[in-house]
């Protein structure tokens, strides 16, 4: 799953930006994330939390962008913290653009922290619209994967 999410993580990087605002990517490593959280056949929240901590790090090595690591870090610990809670109660779709807006709350904390909180607030609406729409591809995607609705969820079932 690490390395599945470490190339969705190598198409992400390979698309140009699909907005021209900075913190606003489709988040297509998070697909992977979801799958942990929903599949079921023994993979924990524990599970997810690995896999996230192992993708961070190997596209950090490979980037070599250190302070893109602190900000995928906060957004991701922080949207994962809260994609674990929901996921007990909540349709994957509602979980994953909850994930997404979170995702973009840790970048934003981050940012703060490097740069001053003074203008950095007044970017929130921005990212939290940016987190709910990429959290919502991401979730039908990871929805059309788990319910074998997509040619990939053959390949993912053979992985699972």
């Amino acid at each position: 799953m690490v390395v599945a999410a470490l190339g969705m993580f190598a198409v992400e990087q390979a698309l140009p930006p699909l907005v021209p605002l900075p913190g606003i990517k489709p988040g297509l490593a998070n697909i992977i994330t979801l799958i942990i959280l929903y599949a079921g056949g023994g993979f924990t929240r524990r599970d997810a939390a690995v896999a996230l901590a192992a993708r961070l790090l190997l596209s950090a090595l490979v980037t070599g962008n250190v302070y893109a690591l602190f900000y995928s870090a906060a957004g991701g610990v922080l949207s994962l913290i809260f994609m674990c809670f929901l996921c007990r109660k909540m349709p994957i779709l509602v979980v994953s653009v909850a994930g997404g807006m979170f995702h973009n709350m840790g970048q934003l904390l981050i940012a703060a922290l490097f740069l001053g909180p003074g203008g950095v607030i007044y970017y929130l609406p921005v990212l939290l619209i940016g987190g709910a729409a990429a959290g919502l591809l991401t979730g039908i995607t990871a929805r059309l994967l788990l319910d074998r609705r997509c040619p990939l969820s053959q390949v993912l079932r053979r992985v699972l």
